[in-house]
């Protein structure tokens, strides 16, 4: 999958790398990526730029720019803005859809749930289960990613 990401991001046109448009990876407890975020502490030559839960760094293999991503923090915070009311601080509203295309997004969030999990060695953790596809959970969090690093601030 990452080969195919970066492939599309060569072939795209110089214009749109200026205009900042980068893969987008998350990292964190679920299923496939059991690879937690590990956040730089500072810029370099490996991260250059650092914000919250998310970085945008160099992918030596595939020579060029990545953003790196909390899947874990940002999936809670995903769930947590669509369980608060509308209109509340915080909260996120769904687009005008048919029942079927709700349903289908409802699925997709809750189809990935945080659980703790209890460890003797290092005491209790939080991990993501999934239990089916949750791919519109995944667009969701890179979305608000994506809004953060271009300055967006939710309301609180």
């Amino acid at each position: 999958q990452t080969e195919a990401v970066f492939k599309v991001w060569a072939e795209l046109t110089n214009r749109a790398r200026l205009a900042n448009w980068l893969p987008v990876f998350g990292r964190g407890s679920a299923f496939m990526d059991k690879q937690r975020y590990a956040a730089p502490k500072k810029k370099g030559k490996h991260a250059v730029e650092i914000g919250d839960h998310w970085h945008v760094g160099r992918n030596l293999t595939y020579r060029g720019w990545h953003m790196l991503s909390d899947a874990d923090y940002w999936k809670t915070i995903v769930q947590e803005s669509l369980a608060l009311r509308p209109g509340d601080p915080g909260s996120m509203s769904l687009y005008t859809g048919s029942d079927h295309e709700h349903r289908k997004l409802a699925q997709h969030i809750s189809n990935e749930v945080k659980k703790q999990k209890r460890d003797p060695k290092r005491g209790v953790s939080d991990v993501w289960v999934r239990k089916g596809d949750q791919h519109w959970l995944d667009a969701l969090h890179y979305a608000f990613v994506g809004l953060r690093r271009l300055g967006w601030q939710p309301e609180v």
